[in-house]
């Protein structure tokens, strides 16, 4: 069908005042991101920096003590010897001057929770899903992710959304339909993205991604509202598309089907991304919940949500190292300090400025859970963390004075050691 002319009153665009602002946006965020070169790099100081024999034990002979570091996370796990590992991170010992074997390097997609199942209708967004989001996002590799402006792109669903997306699985071919559209521009389809629920039980999703200025000539806003709506459009049969048009659902969702937050600093590392996503996901008390909550449509069968949450083209930037037992305990108390100091500071925060403290749903490092059960610690740099995790490693190795060093020498050494 012929695609109508949009008849809002849209004050045009001062397109150089646009390029102006879409500049300072550039300069506030910061584009450099923790990769997996670094984390490999990093990981490969802390393997120097191991014991080299475990002590024989026959308790742990049965046991591999395992280190797991990503842009945004510390983990420490015990894995049982004969047991399919699931880890999904690179071993060390793979690891050729830095760098992986290009089987190794290929992007992994993991499975997420919130798949609908045939036995029982999705009512709500799991807690399952929820931990799990907020333990993927901070290990992904956001290095590459580099051209264009970072923001938080929303996009609904129109007046006629029980028409348009009667399941889940009609919204995800929407969404695959926008990306065959980017693809067609020459915009990357990367990003991190959510579903949620408008109080009328409209779905909507938000993006994280990165966009150019410019599509054609045309604002990425103007041509992302224009896109969506024919997107949608598009969708519908000839009779209902007349219909959509005649009663002005195709101006209006021009108008507001789409919107775009810009970032700032909010996205500049792994954990304040996976944070901002958890504000969005937390159980509150402020009425937002009902965003989480599948409308009645969508809770026939086989006509569920699919997965809440997900990303595209990325990849997890996870290395993994077997460590000493005794290597594991020592760090093991080194990362329960860290949790503990993040929490106690959160804490502090929320006491100063009012704000309620959430409890991130991981588990914990402490000393419940037998002596030698493991946790993960979401950090803002990872890399650094792995880099302090090397040097408590070598400054806790017996240190060896070279033979033929005299008495002078000996105290030189001693001083600078």
């Amino acid at each position: 069908m012929t695609r109508p002319a949009h008849t809002g009153q849209d004050t045009p665009r001062d397109l150089d005042a646009y390029l102006a602002f879409r500049e300072l946006v550039e300069r506030a965020a910061p584009r450099r991101q923790l990769g997996l070169l670094d984390v490999k790099r990093a990981v490969l100081a802390v393997r120097d920096g191991l014991a080299l024999e475990a002590a024989a034990d026959p308790y742990s002979a049965q046991l591999t003590f395992r280190l797991a570091v990503s842009p945004g996370t510390a983990q420490l796990r015990v894995v049982q010897v004969g047991r399919m590992d699931q880890g999904d991170g690179l071993d060390a010992s793979q690891l050729v001057e830095g760098f992986a074997s290009p089987e190794l390097s290929a992007p992994v997609q993991l499975e997420l929770e919130g798949v609908a199942s045939t036995r029982r209708a999705v009512t709500h967004w799991s807690a399952k899903s929820r931990s799990r989001m907020f333990r993927t996002v901070p290990t992904l590799d956001f290095s590459e992710w580099t051209d264009g402006t970072l923001g938080m792109v929303t996009l609904t669903l129109p007046g006629w959304w029980e028409i348009v997306t009667p399941t889940g699985a009609r919204l995800k071919y929407l969404l695959e339909r926008l990306r065959l559209r980017f693809r067609h521009a020459g915009i990357a389809w990367v990003g991190l993205w959510k579903l949620e629920f408008q109080r009328r039980g409209a779905p909507h999703v938000h993006a994280l991604m990165r966009f150019p200025a410019l599509v054609g000539g045309v604002a990425f806003e103007d041509w992302l509202s224009r896109t969506w709506a024919d997107v949608v459009l598009d969708s519908l049969s000839e009779r209902d598309a007349f219909a959509y048009i005649d009663m002005g659902e195709y101006d209006r969702h021009v108008a507001a089907g789409t919107g775009i937050d810009y970032s700032g600093t909010r996205f500049s590392d792994p954990r304040r991304i996976a944070t901002y996503f958890l504000g969005h996901s937390a159980k509150t008390t402020d009425g937002k919940e009902y965003q989480h909550v599948v409308p009645a449509i969508w809770r026939a069968q086989d006509a569920g949500p699919g997965r809440f949450w997900g990303y595209w083209g990325l990849r997890p930037g996870v290395v993994e190292l077997d460590v000493p037992k005794e290597d594991y305990v020592q760090l093991r108390r080194v990362l329960r300090h860290v949790h503990r100091a993040r929490a106690a500071r959160h804490a502090e925060q929320a006491a100063r400025y009012g704000l309620a403290i959430r409890r991130h749903p991981l588990r914990s490092l402490g000393a419940s859970g037998g002596g030698l059960s493991g946790g993960t610690v979401v950090v803002n740099d990872g890399v650094q963390l792995a880099r302090d995790l090397a040097r408590f490693l070598e400054l806790r190795r017996p240190w060896v004075i070279p033979s033929g060093v005299g008495p002078d020498g000996r105290r030189v050494l001693a001083r600078l050691h």
